[in-house]
């Protein structure tokens, strides 16, 4: 184990300080022993400097535990490194306002509460720089750090000016009252200001300043999404090959086109890639600004006639010179609905395009994958302004991505996910990613944010907390509530017959088992089929063991909700052309996770010609393939239409591997379920009663199963009320034959009303 820390933190300090991973060295300072922990505590230092930018007190005191006349050569390179890429004139860059003498009295306060606040910060911010100088030269001394190459924070000048200010500020606030307030102290206190500002504009062109960090080192620092940093790279390639063309002469039928269409699930980065893009269209000298306006449906389309064209001229105008950003740009348009004015921004939009109105500014619409493809077909002039070279996709994160996100938001709160928790991390990710509404980096993040929560709420009225408890989060605090109650495997066993249904069940519970140790094992997995076909008469508890196969499946890992879709042919069949398809996707989606459940399946074949059941059959043929273990679906009805629907679709076919048979119960069973009814609900049968059921049930014939068992209780306790009415001293626990009997026949003369 010591052997290998030891070559997981030598690994580590083999990367470049720019490549550091800030929640891996936070782990392994953790677990380091005291030799190397110096090194991995500069590491992690350095780590820190990448995120936050600036020598904050958490890094200086990390620096400050390592940095002696004893340093090694890595501690004093992580320092070096720092000090290299500390933008010096950025940290102290806050605006500190001026006070005009005809700003309210309350205006005036407040702009003298931010003028010390600036002051102050930039004061701290400059005696930081110079501790950290002083150690640096102190500990790790090197010819090209010295105090001249940082003048701006040994301007003695710059640094009394800023004392000076706070207390002359001060002052002013002080004889603030009313409409009333010193003329002389405000004039004192801008005339400090404005020497500050002198100082500073001189100092923002020192040339050891090192550059700001660019729009594509950004991109390049964001977890995962490499196929896109390589497409955006490439663009900007042609971007820059272009605008050198321009500037050598060179002309071109058309400007250069800006426009973007970025599609991808919710959480994939559209928006900080579109914040990037708009970023380097400034930085190319593409757009003259590099602002982004963000708008969507809810800003821009109204409820009346001319609403909203007004609002998109205002967006487009917001976004002049930079880039306008339309979140969710495919619900600007609903189909089916004639008074939606959607339309209206998708018109104004291609209007302001097409005129030049919109020369200096860049569109970029983001949506999922299939509706902007949508979008686009159906509006042409739309689609001409967004060429194919301009349209990005961003894939949904890898689990390994998404731990690295939740990594990266954990520190970003100053907390480390601990080594023995990531797993759990990870299964919770895996859980939740059934659909396409997973927010993908939103979630994980949003799953660090609820760790935290768990672990604060948990030392809630601890007096004292030991550093772990307030800087790692554990496994317990990603661990997810459970709702499931009881054992589903058990409530199977509990059922009444069905001993060839609960053999296969047991069957493919132990192929799962046995799937589990092979995976653990390292051998390659076996082909596991996990949709069925129920076949059997109504009543025989086809829902009922679909709902415990779903719960067994979720028990076992296979399904991550462990939920039940019972469907019919209703809710998957449409009665137009062209509408079936998305129905039928509809209810998979929400039965992602779990099991669908089709009910009476043989019926999505009555179409009495349209062809609108085998639309759903192939739609759902096709959406098994898409979602493969997140989607399970159980086919019940009888046997002989059961075969036909099978037979309908090869792929149908293929993929129902399992055929459980339901049986009609017997006597005898139909029996132990009017008597498990009754106890449910604390009764008991009177002299004969009992045996009066079973002599019926045994000259019988009975349709509808159990479910006919159920109507018969629920008749029967009909019967007894009506008998007790009257009787106040009478057993209303008890079902006496006569309550029976009259049950009996009343379901005979009306019929099984459960069919």
């Amino acid at each position: 184990m010591a052997e290998s820390r030891a070559y997981k933190t030598e690994e580590l300090l083999k990367l470049p300080f720019r490549r550091l991973q800030e929640a891996e060295l936070e782990r392994a300072v953790q677990e380091s022993d005291n030799t190397a922990s110096a090194d991995l505590t500069a590491a992690a230092a350095a780590a820190r400097f990448n995120r936050v930018k600036t020598i904050d007190p958490t890094i200086m005191s990390r620096l400050e535990n390592v940095l002696s006349d004893e340093s090694s050569d890595y501690a004093c390179r992580a320092a070096h490194y720092i000090a290299s890429g500390y933008d010096r004139v950025r940290a102290i860059s806050g605006e500190i306002p001026s006070i005009r003498e005809t700003d309210s009295a309350q205006r005036k306060k407040s702009k003298v509460d931010t003028i010390i606040r600036v002051a102050a910060e930039k004061r701290s911010m400059a005696d930081i720089w110079t501790s950290f100088i002083e150690l640096l030269n102190t500990a790790c001394p090197r010819e090209n750090v010295t105090d001249e190459e940082d003048p701006i924070y040994s301007h003695t000048e710059w640094l009394q000016l800023l004392d000076q200010l706070m207390e002359e500020a001060g002052r002013y606030q002080e004889t603030i009252t009313g409409i009333y307030a010193s003329k002389e102290k405000h004039q004192a206190v801008q005339k400090t200001l404005d020497k500050i500002r002198e100082i500073e504009a001189v100092l923002e062109k020192d040339p050891s300043t090192p550059p700001a960090s660019n729009a594509l080192e950004r991109l390049e620092s964001l977890t995962g999404l490499e196929t896109l940093k390589k497409q955006i790279q490439r663009y900007v390639d042609y971007l820059t090959f272009m605008k050198k063309r321009a500037e050598e002469g060179y002309t071109s039928d058309e400007a250069l086109n800006l426009n973007m269409v970025m599609t991808g699930s919710p959480g994939t980065g559209k928006t900080t890639i579109a914040r990037i893009l708009a970023d380097i269209y400034y930085e190319l000298g593409l757009l003259p600004s590099g602002h982004l306006v963000e708008t969507d449906r809810s800003r821009l389309v109204s409820g009346y006639v001319g609403q909203t064209e007004e609002k998109t001229l205002e967006a487009v105008e917001q976004a002049r010179g930079g880039v306008l950003f339309i979140d969710e740009a495919p619900s600007l348009v609903r189909s089916g609905s004639e008074n939606d004015y959607g339309q209206s921004v998708i018109d104004t939009l291609v209007s302001q395009m097409t005129s030049g109105a919109m020369k200096q500014t860049a569109v970029i619409l983001a949506g999922y994958e299939e509706e902007m493809h949508t979008l686009m077909e159906m509006n042409a002039g739309l689609r001409s302004r967004f060429p194919d070279m301009n349209q990005f996709h961003l894939p949904d994160y890898s689990l390994d991505e998404l731990v690295e996100i939740a990594e990266k938001a954990a520190v970003k709160r100053d907390f480390v996910i601990a080594a023995d928790a990531l797993p759990v991390l990870k299964q919770r990710l895996d859980q939740s990613r059934v659909d396409n509404s997973f927010g993908n980096a939103r979630t994980a993040e949003q799953i660090v944010d609820e760790a935290v929560f768990f672990q604060g709420a948990e030392a809630a009225g601890k007096d004292s907390l030991p550093t772990e408890q307030m800087t790692m989060l554990f496994p317990d605090a990603f661990q997810r509530e459970s709702s499931e109650t009881g054992d589903p495997e058990a409530e199977l066993d509990a059922l009444i017959g069905l001993e060839s249904v609960k053999k296969q069940v047991r069957e493919l519970s132990a192929f799962v088992h046995l799937q589990k140790r092979r995976q653990s094992r390292g051998l390659p997995e076996l082909p596991l089929q996990l949709h069925a076909v129920f076949l059997g008469p109504p009543g025989t508890g086809k829902t009922t063991v679909a709902a415990l196969y779903s719960r067994i499946l979720a028990k076992l890992g296979l399904l991550k909700r462990g939920h039940l879709l019972t469907v019919g042919r209703g809710d998957l069949v449409a009665s137009y052309t062209g509408q079936t398809a998305g129905k039928t996707k509809k209810k998979v989606r929400e039965a992602l996770g779990g099991v669908l459940f089709i009910d009476e399946a043989y019926s999505l074949l009555s179409d009495a010609g349209t062809g609108f059941g085998r639309e759903a059959v192939d739609t759902l043929v096709e959406e098994m393939t898409k979602h493969g273990s997140d989607l399970v679906i159980i086919a019940a009805g009888y046997d002989e239409s059961m075969q036909a629907l099978l037979r309908s679709n090869p792929g149908l076919s293929s993929r129902f591997k399992h055929i459980l048979q339901f049986p009609d119960f017997t006597a005898g069973e139909l029996q132990q379920i009017f008597e498990r009814e009754a106890a449910k609900f604390s009764m008991k049968f009177g002299a004969g009663a009992a045996a009066f059921l079973q002599e019926r049930l045994n000259e019988t014939t009975i349709t509808g199963n159990a479910r006919t068992m159920v109507d018969l209780f629920e008749r029967t306790m009909q019967k007894q009320a009506a008998r007790l009415f009257d009787d106040e001293t009478a057993d209303i626990t008890c079902i006496e034959q006569i309550d029976i009997q009259q049950a009996w026949e009343e379901l005979q003369d009306g019929g099984n009303r459960s069919n």
